[in-house]
């Protein structure tokens, strides 16, 4: 297969991924649950807020049993990968279909086909081990969106292949909370999955302030604000989710198929801003593997934004970056395209 840089977040998300974001947010009911592994934050301002959460908080639980975990038997991409055939859901289908098209549309940064790489490493599980490059390459020959076989309903892998949607599960699930909100009589609703998040008002006349945290240390302080309106954003990181050798070294959760390992950039996270929570998601890993310069072509093809912090703790914004931006932490330095 030819070599190509996959983003691969895994499913399990801990819930330091909930604490990237601060919102600025006068809500009528605001509650914390918990669901894809990760912290999840419903804040609603309205009529019927109890009972709306209750829904969003269903199908978001519904999403992950029913759909898209690989790690839960009785979903379709569990039953994928363990059948790999398998007659799934309009609504899995759908995210499978559009997974390719982005694959296609990165050249293979992002692929959902990964399942078997990001077992064998289990960065941040209990069963981590640190692959030998003669095993890597042996998985690597799995992985590839190409093979992927779609007839009506029925999904199709190769039998060295395995399914995962690590890289956009909890972008997935704010796009589902979306599809309750707007039938609600909702004013407001921000509903924060992890490293995701959905931003919404009635009217998209209300002006959201999000704070991007610390992504360095275990702090609640924020070192950037964004103000936007309705808009979905996902964060991903090489801090979030890791592993330790016995040496000490770490082992990051985002693996690139050039070497089988842990990406090795001067990134250290990339929030992207754009219309839809799994785009968002996707854009977020693929960015991040990319790197600045790379991804702005696929940025702008998505029409999306994004915000890029590198380990000097310089900040750069991507090209026709128009959200209102500020840097709260004198700490960090907005790098301006042309300095």
């Amino acid at each position: 297969m030819n070599k190509k840089k996959i983003a691969i977040l895994i499913i399990c998300i801990v819930a330091i991924a909930a604490t990237i974001f601060a919102f600025d947010f006068s809500e009528d009911f605001k509650k914390t649950t918990y669901a894809m592994a990760t912290q999840v934050d419903i804040s609603l301002k309205g009529k019927n807020c109890e009972n709306i959460y209750d829904k969003i908080n269903k199908r978001i639980v519904e999403c992950e049993n029913r759909e898209i975990s690989k790690n839960i038997s009785t979903s379709d991409v569990s039953k994928i990968n363990e059948l790999k055939s398998y007659e799934v859901s309009d609504k899995t289908l759908s995210y499978i279909k559009k997974m390719i098209d982005f694959s296609k549309n990165c050249n293979g940064t992002i692929d959902i086909t990964v399942g078997e790489l990001t077992d064998a490493w289990g960065i941040g599980t209990q069963d981590f081990k640190v692959l030998s490059k003669e095993d890597v390459d042996k998985i690597l020959v799995g992985v590839g969106y190409e093979n992927i076989r779609i007839e009506n309903n029925k999904v199709n892998i190769s039998q060295n292949q395995s399914i995962d949607f690590g890289c956009v599960g909890k972008g997935i699930a704010c796009d589902e909370a979306l599809e309750i909100i707007e039938n609600t009589n909702l004013k407001n609703a921000v509903v924060s999955v992890g490293g995701s998040a959905v931003l919404w008002s009635e009217k998209n006349d209300k002006e959201f302030s999000v704070g991007i945290r610390e992504p360095q240390k275990d702090s609640a302080d924020y070192i950037i604000t964004v103000k936007t309106n309705n808009i979905f954003v996902s964060t991903s990181g090489t801090y979030e989710r890791y592993s330790e050798d016995k040496s000490g070294k770490t082992y990051h959760h985002i693996l690139s198929t050039d070497t089988g390992y842990p990406v090795e950039n001067d990134i250290l996270s990339v929030s992207v801003f754009c219309d839809e929570g799994w785009l968002s998601d996707a854009l977020s890993s693929a960015c991040l593997v990319m790197g600045y310069e790379e991804s702005a072509e696929l940025l702008k093809k998505y029409d999306a934004q994004a915000v890029f912090v590198f380990k000097d703790k310089s900040i750069k914004v991507s090209d026709g970056f128009s959200l209102k931006l500020n840097v709260v932490s004198d700490e960090y330095k907005l790098i301006e395209k042309d300095s």
